[in-house]
């Protein structure tokens, strides 16, 4: 199945020119402070497949600097455009990429798209609280809310003509009644009435679905003690005016959804159970809530099988105290896994449950989680600033820029400890103690442990010499706020420049005996006289690979066991039993084979079940 693999904004509302937004074809999670342009990516998505419904120039407009209702970023610069791309890739890397912009809109005719944006749903707090911002003496008409949001991606059960089951399509077919009305006996008109009642009848029956499923929402999922119902009132074309039997009104009359609310609470009798207007009786969670059963319920509606679907979440969910996010949130992660699920959210405590529960059930591999925060270029114009959650670095230039150096120099020092173990040995990053366990390595003795590392492969640590001194003086009285040493930012730049040079390491394992401890590889060298021989060599110790900053590959020297060589021409087999660490193994072998001048390199004469170490890399 399709997924968004990258978002491209292009001078669109926050976003200043070109950005991308990595969603890696996972589950996104986005924290955003406010002004940070979180908002931007929701309505993003939401423009881009609402164009699959409208003209193409109701669309532009939206990209068009001279219209009143575009959303061009306002520092766009002369001779650049604004435009809206998504890339869409599925697990076999095939991609579909489709564009919006003043120039271009390829979505109205596309089939995937359209059935795209009719299994995908938007909600945000906005839309949410609409359900109930009606004043008390108004009853809850919920029809205004299904025509502008829902009954685009509505389709009846039968036809109002050939081949359209489209709800929207049908209503807006008989919203505007009949101009120039015909007489009463005409074709025209008959027909017409027929469609206003048989849109009644499905709009009534699509309802009763709506209601049983939300309810079920409600009471089997939310766990409240309440029960929804809708009284549909028709839509009515050339009705009689009111008392008279004689003359009509020739207009449509729009229907009504009034929305009621049994309060099933064991305390209260039938005759008080009723609410006809809940926004007056009901406080905001509950409200909210009913308005999430009504729309998850239009959603299992709309579920189309095979399709790529977005739920894109945006903010709804402040209403709520914690309790009730988190059964909403278990909800969310448990209802719709066959969906590509987008929440955004600048409430920090949120971001964090959310992550806290991805982590405990094992989701976290399918989720990108993202942060965005309000920034500024070298020109000063506000862009956002989206982090790599494990790219300290970005963080670092940002508070550094910001002249908040404590910040900058925790977030450097981050970026060390992750460098650092990242190119060491497991068994080098950690200690373990009867007492506490095991634990992780202080940055102190990691880097005591990567010089002595670095040495080891051939590496001149000279380059990095000043990473333990960077650390003494900066680094460490940065972390405990001790803001009277002395702060410099050419320092924290000198740092970061050391950090930029650690990220050019990189460290393998070519061949790994934690599966078979029998694993071996084989050795092929050509003696003095030309002829080519093979050796078995048995692996004791994982055979490793370091890239120094020179970019040359330098590999570890395990324990062996060289056990046979090969003579090729002959098929002949010698048995060796030789105990050897492999650079001294390979000497006693150069020595044998009279070829001591010889420098051959280990990457190109050694091969792992028949590849040769330099291809491994």
């Amino acid at each position: 199945m399709q997924k968004i693999k990258k978002l491209h904004l292009n001078n669109f509302k926050f976003f200043f020119g070109e950005n991308n937004i990595e969603f890696c074809q996972k589950n996104i999670l986005i924290y955003g402070e406010n002004g940070s342009g979180k908002s931007s990516i929701y309505w993003a998505l939401y423009t881009f497949l609402q164009s699959v419904y409208k003209p193409d120039e109701e669309i532009k407009k939206y990209f068009d600097p001279e219209n009143e209702q575009n959303l061009v970023n306002r520092f766009m610069l002369p001779g650049t455009n604004s435009s809206i791309v998504v890339e869409f890739e599925d697990e076999h890397e095939s991609s579909i990429t489709k564009k919006i912009s003043l120039a271009t809109v390829n979505t109205k005719s596309d089939n995937f798209l359209k059935t795209v944006a009719q299994s995908s749903d938007f909600i945000n707090y906005r839309l949410l609280s609409k359900v109930y911002d009606f004043s008390n003496r108004d009853k809850v008409d919920l029809f205004s809310i299904f025509e502008a949001e829902i009954l685009t991606y509505v389709n009846f059960d039968s036809e109002f003509i050939a081949g359209n089951r489209n709800a929207n399509d049908w209503w807006q077919h008989i919203a505007n009644g009949l101009n120039p009305r015909p007489k009463m006996h005409e074709r025209a008109y008959v027909e017409f009435q027929d469609s206003v009642n048989r849109f009644n009848i499905e709009f009534d029956t699509f309802l009763n679905r709506i209601v049983e499923s939300a309810n079920d929402y409600l009471q089997n999922k939310f766990k409240q003690k309440l029960k929804v119902e809708f009284k549909y009132c028709n839509t009515s074309y050339d009705a009689f005016l009111p008392n008279s039997t004689t003359k009509r009104n020739h207009s449509v009359i729009r229907p009504k959804i009034l929305l009621s609310v049994q309060y099933l609470h064991d305390s209260l009798d039938d005759a008080n159970k009723g609410i006809n207007r809940p926004h007056s009786f009901l406080n905001e969670a509950r409200l909210t809530t009913i308005a999430l059963a009504i729309r998850f319920a239009v959603l299992d509606l709309k579920y189309i099988r095979d399709a790529t679907k977005l739920l894109v979440l945006d903010d709804l969910l402040i209403s709520l105290d914690m309790s009730n996010r988190d059964m909403v949130l278990e909800l969310v992660l448990n209802q719709f896994k066959n969906y590509q699920i987008i929440i955004l959210t600048h409430d920090r405590s949120f971001f964090n449950l959310i992550k806290k529960r991805l982590d405990y059930e094992g989701l976290l591999a399918e989720w990108a989680i993202r942060e965005m925060y309000q920034d500024e270029n070298n020109e000063k114009i506000p862009i956002p600033f989206i982090p790599n959650n494990s790219d300290y670095l970005e963080r670092a230039e940002k508070y550094l820029r910001e002249f908040d150096y404590p910040a900058c120099a925790n977030y450097l020092r981050k970026e060390a400890e992750r460098l650092l173990k990242q190119l060491l040995p497991y068994h080098k990053t950690i200690k373990t103690t009867d007492e506490e366990g095991t634990k992780a390595l202080q940055l102190d003795t990691l880097m005591d442990n990567f010089k002595k590392v670095y040495q080891e492969y051939g590496g001149d640590f000279n380059e990095f010499k000043k990473l333990k001194e960077y650390k003494d003086i900066l680094l460490n009285p940065l972390s405990h706020d001790n803001l009277d040493a002395p702060i410099y930012k050419l320092e924290l730049i000198e740092l970061k420049g050391t950090l930029i040079k650690l990220r050019k390491l990189e460290a393998k394992i070519l061949v790994s005996i934690k599966e078979d401890p029998n694993e071996y590889i084989v050795l092929t060298e050509v003696d003095s006289a030309g002829e080519t021989f093979k050796y078995k060599i048995q692996l004791l110790e994982y055979l490793k690979a370091f890239k120094l900053l020179d970019g040359t590959w330098q590999l570890s020297d395990p324990e062996c066991m060289f056990l046979k060589r090969k003579k090729v021409s002959d098929d002949s087999i010698e048995d060796l039993n030789k105990k050897f660490k492999l650079k001294r193994g390979y000497d006693k072998i150069k020595h044998a084979l009279n070829i001591q001048d010889t420098n051959a390199d280990f990457l190109d004469i050694i091969t792992a079940k028949g590849i040769t170490l330099r291809n491994l890399l």
